[in-house]
């Protein structure tokens, strides 16, 4: 489990490092910038929000909200 939570986390922190580096450069500031404020390419908002996401669902199985489609 520590694993895949450290790995989620990793994955997150670079891949949302990519398209904010690439959204900056597009939209924003029209230039390359590191958004981070660590050096290397990750931004550790994404990698919490990534595991978060993850840690969440896996509360699916124990509430009792029934979806009922009409």
């Amino acid at each position: 489990m520590l694993l895949t939570l450290a790995f989620l986390f990793f994955i997150g922190s670079l891949i949302g490092w990519g398209i904010e580096v690439l959204f900056r450069r597009l939209f924003s500031a029209h230039h390359w910038m590191n958004p981070g404020f660590l050096v290397g390419p990750y931004l550790p908002l994404y990698g919490f929000s990534l595991v978060t996401l993850y840690l969440l669902a896996g509360l699916e199985d124990y509430l009792s909200i029934e979806t009922t489609w009409i």
